[in-house]
């Protein structure tokens, strides 16, 4: 669970990097009250996050909800033992075990810190 976590940390980390770098996606994130995804890029990413509506909150944390529904489905749970998900052959290039767990240890260091 700490992995998965630190995973979204990361994530959340680059979305908050790049909104204060001033990049957005294009059109409105709630044309009814008249708020653009450029509205909201031009604030600090606290103030970005205030000013949005409040169906777009309610649009991440039923995504989030969905996420974790979603995760909890799958067999075996995830903190049992299984199978790492590498869809395009990433962790071969680890030869041997104490390559994968240095690797793997950096991802949770560098998820603490974000």
């Amino acid at each position: 669970a700490e992995l998965k976590h630190s995973r979204v940390a990361m994530l959340a980390f680059v979305g908050w990097c790049m909104n204060g770098a001033g990049y957005h996606f294009p059109g409105y994130l709630s044309e009814a009250e008249g708020v653009t995804f450029e509205s909201l890029s031009k604030l600090a990413p606290k103030e970005a996050w205030e000013a949005m509506p409040t169906s777009g909150k309610a649009q991440i944390v039923f995504s989030i909800f969905i996420a974790e529904v979603v995760s909890e489905m799958y067999k075996p749970h995830y903190t049992q033992a299984g199978d790492d998900f590498d869809p395009i052959g990433g962790l071969k290039r680890y030869k041997t075990p104490e390559a994968m767990l240095k690797a793997q240890n950096t991802e949770l260091a560098n998820g603490r810190l974000a």
